[in-house]
């Protein structure tokens, strides 16, 4: 790689070829002409050696440019962003201290062979090899310790080399993209894995550093998403036949979801029973709505590796365990409420013939969840709870005259407002007993 520089340059984007020059002897804040050959092709670019990071570095190079290397001597903290162009590359000079140089004259220790070792880089240089590697393609720092073991020539050509020469850069992005998304279950072994190694390649620094890789990648990128489609659509089409067929499932619970809320409103039932099973029937039937979409198109595909009316990826599996044990914890909550309703103290106050209570207490006799599910309704709730806040107390009419005899074997007509009295006292005393047995409730007497 010849390393060119011709005068004194006013400007950044003036570099220009001249007589070939030592890289070492590259003057700050004066590009030079570079040149690397990749595939065949000779690219033309430009270094440049400043003492501190400009963000207008960072943008694309001139026209005629294929890139630009930027070698920051300063160490210092780059914000990524900054670089706006994948074509630019720069190189971060680290902290250089007495035990780096020490490395540097003496790898031998760190189990590097006679052969394996490669010629020290000048001193004057040594803060690039033990900096950072930011580029445009990712923004993602790199090492840049492997880039200079050669020297500063070579240094230099393979920095050229991690730019985006071919413009592959906007292309990885696509690839980034898609791959994050297309993303098969584990049980796809195949699909599962050859994805995982797609991920190595473009996400991984081959890629970054040799952007001869690319070609091979995109290849082996359009076989997997080839592959990718035919499974996508077989899964898109069980995932929507399966959706459809869970939410006429849960369309068929409703009357027992109707059921279950409005027994949790009876306080006299007692605490609510299985409100988490409620809240999931419900919001899970709000959730299954199958696609509208019958069948993604594959140019919809080939750019979205989801489907664009649903979005649902591929790895998902419709939530058919959740909606059936959902379903399940329902049944166990109306059963233990139904229990509650056929207490022997519900039953007790349930001996009146009111219309709908005949056919009401057939249901909870013969446990019919579905008969009962039929009935219930907000006026049988309502019906309900005021049967069950209210106490009847049996007052035998023997034992009200006995005691009234007692005190009045006969009654004149002047004591007819004290018989009166009296007789409501005994009531008074039958009602205050009765609160005691029933805390809570209205007592109704029945005298007979």
């Amino acid at each position: 790689m010849a390393v060119s520089r011709k005068g004194k340059q006013s400007k950044l984007t003036e570099a220009k070829p001249g007589a070939a020059v030592e890289f070492a002897g590259m003057v700050l804040n004066q590009p030079v002409r570079c040149e690397v050959e990749w595939g065949g092709t000779r690219h033309a670019g430009q270094a440049v050696l400043v003492e501190e990071w400009s963000p207008r570095l960072g943008m694309a190079p001139p026209k005629g440019e294929a890139f630009r290397v930027v070698l920051v001597a300063r160490s210092m903290k780059i914000n990524a962003e900054e670089i706006s162009s994948p074509r630019v590359v720069v190189n971060v000079a680290g902290e250089v201290t007495d035990e780096t140089v020490r490395i540097e004259e003496a790898p031998a220790p760190y189990g590097l062979e006679e052969k394996e070792v490669a010629r020290p880089v000048s001193k004057a240089w040594q803060g690039f090899r033990w900096g950072t590697i930011v580029v445009g393609l990712d923004g993602r720092p790199e090492s840049a310790n492997a880039v200079w073991q050669h020297g500063e020539g070579e240094a230099l050509r393979r920095l050229a080399l991690v730019a985006d020469l071919e413009g592959f850069a906007a292309q990885a992005v696509l690839l980034r993209e898609y791959l994050e998304l297309a993303e098969p279950p584990e049980s796809d072994d195949e699909l599962y894995i050859d994805r995982l190694s797609l991920i190595e390649q473009v996400f991984g620094k081959r890629a970054a550093m040799d952007p001869g890789v690319w070609p091979s990648i995109l290849a082996l990128f359009e076989g997997y998403k080839s592959r990718y489609i035919g499974a996508y659509l077989r899964h898109h089409r069980w995932y929507r036949t399966e959706v459809a067929s869970l939410q006429k499932i849960l369309e068929a619970a409703q009357p027992k979801v109707n059921t279950l809320k409005l027994l949790n409103q009876i306080k006299e039932l007692g605490e609510p029973v299985g409100e988490a099973a409620l809240t999931a029937a419900i919001g899970l039937l709000e959730r299954q709505t199958p696609c509208t979409q019958m069948e993604p198109t594959l140019t919809a595909l080939g750019s979205e590796p989801v489907c664009p009316a649903c979005g649902v990826p591929m790895k998902a599996s419709p939530p058919t365990q959740v909606v059936h044990r959902t379903l399940e914890y329902l049944d166990e909550a109306l059963v233990q409420q139904r229990r509650r309703l056929s207490a022997e103290a519900v039953r007790q106050v349930l001996d009146r013939s009111i219309h709908g209570l005949d056919h009401f207490l057939q249901v909870l006799q013969a446990s019919d969840l579905k008969a009962l599910d039929d009935v219930m309704d907000e006026d049988l709730a309502q019906f309900i709870s005021r049967l069950l806040s209210q106490a009847t107390v049996e007052i035998p009419l023997s034992s009200m005259i006995q005691a009234l005899e007692g005190k009045y074997p006969e009654v004149d007509e002047a004591e007819t407002e004290a018989y009166g009295v009296a007789a409501k006292g005994f009531l008074d005393h039958a009602v205050e007993k009765a609160r005691k047995a029933n805390p809570g409730k209205r007592i109704r007497l029945k005298v007979e």
